[in-house]
Order: C-alpha cells, then sequence, then structure tokens
C-alpha cells in the first residue's frame, strides 16, 4: 500500500532533504488546515509531519487536534536543535505532538522517522546504525507514547588546563549523568502529558457525546411542552366556552325564577277573580230570590186587591 506523507509548513531544506530520503514516500506539503483537509478526500496519510520551526505551524496543533476529521492522525514535529523552550513548552502541552524528530533529518538520523512512517527495518538498517540511544529508544516505544530528542551534550573542550584535564572525566560523567536523568524526566512528563492529552479528548468526545444526547432530550422536552402548551391552550378555550355557557344557564334560570313568580302571581289574581265570580254569583242568587219572593208578594197582593 502506497504511503503519504503530509509536510506542514515546510520549508525549502526540509522538503529537498525528506524528498531525497523518503523515495517510496509521496511527500505532499500544504500551507493551512484547509489544505490538509482537501488531502485528506483522498484518503488518510500515513502522518502528517509540522514543521516545529516555524511558530503559527505549532499553532495549528490545537485546530488540528480539534477537528473531527485530522484529529486521528499521526501527528509529528521537525525542528531544529538545540530545541527552543517554546517547543519543549508545546511538548507538555495539551495538543501535543506524537514524536519529535530532529531537523535535518538524513540518512544517520533517519530511523526514528522512517520506523514512525511504517518502513520495515531493512529499509532503515543503514541509517539505524548511527542512531543515538534515545532515538533508537523512540523506534522501539509504542506509537502512542511521545518521544523527544533533546540536543546531545556539546564535546570537552581540548584545550583545558592539566586541572581541567584531571577533572574533566569526573565533570563529564557527572555532565552525563545529570543529562541522562534530565532527559528522563522529560521524557516522563511527555509521555505524562500526551497519556493526560489522550484522557481529555476522550472525555471531550465522550462530553460531545453526552452534550448531543441532552441536546436531543431538549428537544424532545420542548416538542413535549409545546404539545402541553397546545392542549393547555384548548383546554382553557373549552373551559372559557363552558363558563359562557354556566352564565346563559345563570341568566335562563332568573328567567326562569321571575317566569314562575309571575306564574303565581297571576294565579293568585286568578283565584282572587274566582272568589269575586263566586260573591257574585251567590248575590245574583240573593237577588233572584228576592225578585222570586216580590213576585210572590205581588201575586198575593193582586188576589186581595181583586177581593177587595
Amino acid at each position: 500500500m502506497s504511503r503519504t506523507l503530509i509536510l506542514l509548513g515546510g520549508d525549502a531544506p526540509q522538503i529537498e532533504g525528506l524528498n531525497g530520503l523518503l523515495n517510496d514516500v509521496a511527500l505532499i506539503h500544504c500551507e493551512t488546515l484547509a489544505e490538509v483537509r482537501s488531502q485528506l478526500s483522498d484518503g488518510h496519510p500515513t502522518g502528517l509531519l509540522m514543521n516545529g520551526n516555524n511558530a503559527q505551524m505549532l499553532a495549528l496543533c490545537a485546530d488540528l487536534k480539534r477537528d473531527r476529521d485530522t484529529r486521528d492522525l499521526p501527528l509529528a514535529v521537525l525542528h531544529s536543535e538545540p530545541m527552543r523552550p517554546r517547543l519543549i513548552e508545546h511538548a507538555f502541552s495539551a495538543v501535543a505532538a506524537e514524536h519529535y524528530f530532529p531537523d535535518p533529518v538524513d540518512e544517520h538520523r533517519a530511523a526514528p522517522l522512517l520506523e514512525w512512517l511504517g518502513l520495515g527495518s531493512s529499509e532503515t538498517a543503514s541509517a539505524s546504525e548511527s542512531v543515538p540511544t534515545e532515538a533508537a529508544g523512540s523506534a522501539e516505544a509504542e506509537p502512542s507514547t511521545v518521544r523527544i530528542e533533546l540536543p546531545t551534550p556539546p564535546p570537552h573542550d581540548s584545550g583545558a588546563t592539566g586541572r581541567d584535564n584531571q577533572e574533566g572525566p569526573e565533570k563529564q560523567e557527572a555532565l552525563a549523568q545529570e543529562v541522562e536523568s534530565l532527559r528522563e524526566q522529560l521524557q516522563g512528563m511527555a509521555e505524562e502529558s500526551h497519556l493526560l492529552t489522550g484522557e481529555f479528548d476522550t472525555f471531550r468526545e465522550k462530553s460531545q457525546l453526552r452534550i448531543e444526547e441532552l441536546e436531543s432530550a431538549l428537544g424532545a422536552s420542548l416538542a413535549t411542552a409545546q404539545a402541553l402548551s397546545d392542549q393547555l391552550e384548548e383546554l382553557r378555550s373549552e373551559s372559557d366556552q363552558a363558563q359562557n355557557e354556566l352564565r346563559n344557564l345563570g341568566d335562563l334560570q332568573k328567567a326562569l325564577e321571575t317566569a314562575e313568580l309571575e306564574q303565581k302571581r297571576l294565579l293568585e289574581e286568578r283565584d282572587g277573580l274566582a272568589d269575586k265570580q263566586n260573591e257574585i254569583q251567590g248575590a245574583a242568587q240573593r237577588l233572584s230570590e228576592e225578585r222570586e219572593q216580590w213576585s210572590a208578594k205581588e201575586e198575593a197582593w193582586g188576589s186581595e186587591r181583586e177581593q177587595w
């Protein structure tokens, strides 16, 4: 399978040196994150190598780590010796690269880089013979381990005095032990920083998933709340209609009570008229009786008059 290496922000000497060294690797030069993304359309590269001598390129590490398309790309930094404080600080940051390779990369120091690119040991045998102990250790390290190539200490000054020549080996040994101790401390800090970076990335991914779940749940809750709000509005409308009907029923009840009172009054008036009618009938009957009595008296008087 063909291998592809993206060089981000590389200068002319780096491009020339890598082209002469990587015969079986396609080297693609990019200057921006957008150009790196455009290269991903043809497939994921074997690795992404960044020019660590350029502060602007180092600043892109944060964007590379945050971007969903580029955060899983194998990332390494190519730097010049001695290492600058800014680069050491970058190696301890949350956006540290996996490896930091010294520049220029030639056939004498190519083993770590070629091993990182996944090239076979037979292709790097000639180069690995002259690789320092720390570089060989970085080639044998796990892919997830951060390896930092520190500058080698300066050689002993041959023009020193006799006393310095006598103390030179002891000083050199003490200096070598101190440098080795510092290298181990720096390596441990870099590995710890890399582990923390991985944990942070995992936490960020889980947090993003949790945020998406909460946003989905929030959307469902908002939809439910809207549906309940619509139902509540319908119930309020029905309640208003019921209250209107209840008020209408109250008006009808009052009208019915008024009608009942009017009916009662009319019944009382009818009873009064019936009583008056009975009185009139009684008076008429008495008058009829009195008239009959007068008629009888008149007949009796007529008889008496005729007798007279």
